[in-house]
């Protein structure tokens, strides 16, 4: 999906079956668009923390 292809683990290791080109991100939907925000070397911009009060997944 972001142009780094796939390459599975062969059988035998302990990631057999998992695509070894991948990463995992975290990422934050900001004024209804989707942004990565996680790791700092992928990040689109800056997490919005805490969330704000009318956010679905707002504690306040």
């Amino acid at each position: 999906m972001l142009g780094f292809g796939v390459k599975f683990y062969g059988e035998g290791t302990p990631m057999a079956g998992q695509n070894e080109r991948s990463f995992p991100v975290v990422i934050q939907y900001i004024d209804d668009k989707s942004s990565v925000v996680w790791p700092k070397s992928q990040a689109q911009r800056e997490a919005v923390l805490p969330l704000p009060k009318g956010s679905t997944y707002s504690n306040q």
